[in-house]
């Protein structure tokens, strides 16, 4: 028991006194309550502490849990800050590396992001900063350049920042598994998912892959937690991460089972970028292989009858005839996009990991579940 002296000091009792008072409030106050109390401490500066009066929700339904953080802003969310986020220079490494690899797999097959990608769909978008600098540094001919996350604050304020720039971007506050509500009819060329399904537990994940799946015309890019010791697609099951219990995907197995197909993907384990693990797939709907674009854009049929007449001798053929790309054939287990452009600048050699192949993937059919519809990032 503290001594009256220790008892009359804050700074020595508060560090013991703090998860007791968590403890007591967890048990004594009902759940509605503490989400109230956790969004007013938010306010104030002390999300963490409100975050940790929800630590049961946590536990019971991690995808409620997360949601209700993104949705007010708080905890991780607060970090997202026009001021800290917008602008080339704020992107972060993993970003970049995820950027080079879609223009790598475009680039194999004849196509040119800036050229040829005219529609673009950021799923957990937050601020819209990744869709500006897509905008302005990669995907420069697309007009169309949609949002969606579930953070009112930073749709909102992203908004006002991507307006006061000139940008054509796009952002609505919705959730990843409502997709058709939110874009009716709508397929784009690119549809992108960075750091957004780890949030999601795996039914709600694989019902979010599926979605974008079916409003793509063209390429599904996902960035997710790499598992550190073994390559993501030979999980059986969705596993969480130790320190903060978000989840470890095989993303690979929710693109089959929803019938997509894998193009390009890397992994590279335990290796780390500024605190980000590496863990991309790209990949297309099966549909593109019979699609027609009726507004003459190449992506239409993405990945598909992208080769030159002239250089087609012994390339796989689709089903519906057109030339695919190797990778769309036969994608190794770990397939690092290069580009066919000598003179672009590749990221620095310590940014790649092991390509050692490991046979056996998991089955995509335990990743079919579709489950309740969850919160994205």
């Amino acid at each position: 028991m503290p001594s009256a002296l220790s008892a009359a000091t804050p700074a020595a009792s508060t560090p013991s006194l703090r998860p007791r008072l968590g403890d007591a409030a967890r048990a004594l106050l009902p759940l509605r309550l503490r989400m109230r109390l956790a969004v007013w401490l938010g306010r104030r500066g002390d999300e963490w502490r409100g975050a940790a009066l929800l630590r049961d929700l946590a536990e019971r339904d991690l995808n409620a849990y997360h949601r209700f953080l993104w949705a007010n802003h708080l905890a991780y969310a607060r970090t997202y800050e026009p001021e800290q986020r917008f602008g080339p220079e704020h992107v972060h490494p993993s970003r970049t590396l995820l950027f080079h690899d879609l223009r790598a797999l475009l680039e194999r097959t004849g196509l040119s992001p800036e050229r040829d990608v005219r529609s673009v769909l950021d799923v957990g978008c937050s601020l819209g900063y990744l869709l500006r600098h897509l905008e302005t540094e990669v995907c420069t001919a697309a007009t169309e350049l949609d949002g969606v996350d579930i953070d009112a604050y930073a749709v909102e304020s992203g908004s006002k920042r991507l307006a006061a720039e000139g940008s054509r971007a796009r952002l609505v506050r919705g959730d990843a598994t409502d997709l058709p509500r939110l874009f009716p009819g709508r397929r784009y060329d690119l549809v992108l998912c960075a750091g957004v399904l780890m949030y999601l537990r795996q039914a709600d994940a694989a019902a979010a892959v599926r979605e974008m799946l079916a409003c793509c015309r063209g390429v599904v890019g996902f960035a997710g937690l790499a598992h550190p010791e073994m390559d993501n697609r030979h999980l059986a099951a969705s596993v969480p991460r130790e320190r903060d219990r978000s989840l470890i995907h095989n993303l690979d197995a929710m693109v089959a089972a929803a019938g997509g197909k894998v193009v390009s993907r890397r992994w590279e384990g335990a290796r780390q970028v500024q605190g980000n693990t590496l863990y991309f797939v790209f990949a297309r709907p099966a549909s593109s292989d019979e699609s027609h674009d009726e507004s003459g854009d190449a992506l239409a049929a993405t990945l598909r009858p992208a080769f030159p007449a002239s250089s087609s001798a012994g390339r796989p053929q689709s089903k519906a005839g057109g030339f695919i790309p190797p990778a769309a054939a036969a994608p190794s287990s770990i397939e690092l996009a290069e580009s066919t452009d000598a003179t672009a600048s590749p990221p620095s050699a310590e940014a790649f990991g092991s390509t050692e192949a490991i046979t056996s993937p998991a089955s995509p059919e335990s990743f079919a579940g579709a489950g309740s519809s969850g919160g994205a990032a």
